[in-house]
């Protein structure tokens, strides 16, 4: 005991001696240890062991033989009508908390179908951007693919079928889905599209090589180019200048003359025309004198052809660009 606690119960108690005040705290120390030991419980005695006897039942062996039976330790006996009635009550409290977490879980699911339906429009944006084939086709679809992992995993969170919500709000198949996602799974989403998109290349050049040696192989012979066909195919690939060109000097080996359609057409009409509608002899002469004298020569010459004579004499004629012809004068 320390010198305070000493003091403080000399105060209280108010002795005359430190001789009484020692006698007096050794009884109170020996009266707090009696106390001390009236207040600790007795041990329990351990029942004693029972020795089982042949032929001699100990008393609880019932109960333990039944408990056995079913599998469990002794219970004490329950009425039937109070049994059912506690089977019963727990049978509606499980199907109550059954009701109630599938009563959450369609709630979530219907806000997160709220939240999903932007990211719904957003993704066929950009799936629709990247079919343009532009210089940003390649950015659209990792930012599609980007988006649908993320759909995937609210939808998993919600307790949605992601296949279901695709086909419902993504205007693309499942199996392109499953592709972008993959990509978007990726370590190096980028990386991972570039190289789906060169693989996919390869692929269809090799396709496309296999489909030509097949064609090639399966394809009938072809029959041999006959001269007309080749000429004409010439005369095609040749421009049209050159190509007329080549028409009027295999022509005119032949006694033939190409004309325009429409030069074609006056002949014809003419050859159709009633004779007695041609000009007159008359008519004729003026014409002949309205002529340059270079056309009047050219035009004795083709009539005297005409009519299987010649013209006799050989003159040539001179004639200058800025000549007016008589008819054409007019007196000073």
């Amino acid at each position: 005991m320390t010198a305070l606690r000493m003091r403080r119960v000399l105060r209280q108690i108010n002795f005359e001696n430190e001789l009484e005040f020692t006698a007096v705290m050794l009884v109170k120390f020996a009266t707090s240890r009696k106390e001390r030991y009236r207040m600790k419980k007795p041990a329990k005695k351990k029942p004693r062991k029972q020795i089982r006897r042949k032929g001699h039942k100990l008393p609880g062996d019932a109960g333990r033989s039944a408990a056995k039976m079913k599998g469990g330790r002794s219970r004490a006996a329950v009425p039937p009508g109070k049994k059912q009635e506690a089977l019963q009550d727990q049978a509606d409290k499980r199907e109550m908390v059954k009701r109630d977490a599938k009563a959450k879980v369609e709630a979530d699911a219907k806000a997160m179908m709220k939240q999903l339906a932007p990211v719904a429009k957003e993704i066929n944006v950009k799936i629709k951007l990247a079919a343009k084939l532009d210089g940003k086709a390649d950015d659209h679809r990792l930012s599609a693919a980007l988006l649908l992992e993320s759909a995937r995993r609210r939808c998993k969170e919600a307790k949605i079928a992601f296949e279901k919500w695709c086909e419902d709000n993504v205007e693309k198949s499942y199996d392109e889905v499953r592709k972008l996602v993959a990509i978007a799974q990726a370590p190096q989403p980028a990386k991972a599209l570039a190289d789906l998109r060169s693989g996919a290349a390869a692929r269809n050049r090799k396709l496309r090589a296999r489909q030509k040696v097949s064609r090639d192989a399966t394809a009938p012979a072809s029959r041999a180019e006959t001269p007309w066909e080749a000429a004409d195919a010439l005369v095609e690939s040749l421009p049209d200048r050159e190509a007329l060109s080549l028409i009027e000097a295999r022509a005119k080996p032949l006694g033939m003359v190409v004309v325009s359609e429409t030069d074609a057409n006056v002949l014809a009409q003419s050859k159709k025309d009633d004779p007695s509608e041609f000009a007159t002899v008359d008519e004729l002469e003026s014409g002949f004198l309205s002529l340059k004298a270079s056309d009047q020569y050219s035009f004795v010459q083709w009539a005297a052809t005409q009519i299987g004579a010649e013209v006799a004499g050989d003159f040539s004629m001179e004639e200058h660009l800025t000549d007016i012809p008589d008819h054409l004068r007019v007196e000073p």
